[in-house]
């Protein structure tokens, strides 16, 4: 879509200057977030919340904890042809916590 199309939704522009401090610390501010600049500075300027990329450390521990409790089970099953109700239990609050994380991720992606 071309910027001087009338149906255009965002026509203005702000333009500004920073000094190279000003400009490294801006730039290494949108690289935690994984954002571009433009969604980031819109963020900024609604006032949406803005996360930081640091959070995909949460979820490989807690896929980690789950392959842990997923082998632990299958030798459990193996052996025995049985699963206790709360291992089950157990995996499922474990696969809820990583869909959370991702749910967060995501949201602070888009």
């Amino acid at each position: 879509m071309s910027t001087t199309e009338p149906n255009r939704k965002r026509k203005r522009i702000l333009l500004i200057r920073l000094n190279d401090k000003e400009y490294n610390a801006a730039i290494a501010k949108i690289a935690q977030t994984g954002l571009s600049k433009r969604e980031f500075i819109y963020r900024a300027i609604i006032g949406a919340e803005i996360r930081k990329l640091h959070d995909i450390d949460g979820i490989e521990e807690e896929i980690r904890k789950i392959g842990v409790n997923i082998n632990q089970i299958a030798r459990k099953v193996n052996t025995l042809n049985l699963v206790e109700e709360w291992e089950l239990k157990r995996l499922t609050e474990e696969v809820r916590k990583v869909w959370l994380l991702l749910r967060q991720l995501e949201v602070g992606h888009h």
